[in-house]
């Protein structure tokens, strides 16, 4: 706010032909920089509020509520140490009626973009076909990327 403060002190005594800073300008340009700061801790900037925002809101916050896992835990692997829990997807969606509040195919759509951002990543797992080949293969389970 100084920065501010100095700006519309300089305007001020630009508007009054003033050729320096006067010091009724600087005090009416700190009383203006009060007044701002109220301002701004009352209000705050409008977010815009569509209904892809609201889901994703709704998943990242479902999903950080679980918590993270401890670091010191030997049942945790090291890789998962200190990062958000993986989550069953389809039971926690089950859970939170979010099918019939924003409909399926907008889950899918806001799950795919949010694991494209990087918001949430989803858990792959090794499995092994009837040929004894490798193959990764989704888990089912996804967390949250913060």
């Amino acid at each position: 706010m100084g920065e501010l403060a100095l700006r519309v002190a300089l305007v001020s005594s630009s508007a009054n032909h003033e050729s320096t800073v006067s010091d009724g300008c600087m005090r009416a340009a700190l009383r203006f920089m009060e007044w701002q700061e109220l301002i701004r801790a009352t209000y705050e900037a409008g977010v815009t509020e569509n209904q892809d925002a609201v889901i994703t809101s709704a998943v990242m916050n479902k999903l950080k509520s679980y918590g993270k896992n401890p670091d010191d835990s030997a049942s945790v692997a090291e890789e998962d140490k200190g990062r958000y829990k993986w989550v069953k997807w389809w039971p926690m969606y089950r859970r939170t009626n979010w099918r019939k509040r924003w409909g399926s195919t907008k889950m899918k759509y806001i799950k795919a973009a949010m694991i494209e951002e990087g918001t949430i990543e989803e858990e792959m797992k090794v499995v092994e076909d009837e040929d004894g080949n490798k193959k990764l293969k989704l888990s089912g389970r996804v967390r949250f990327h913060g």
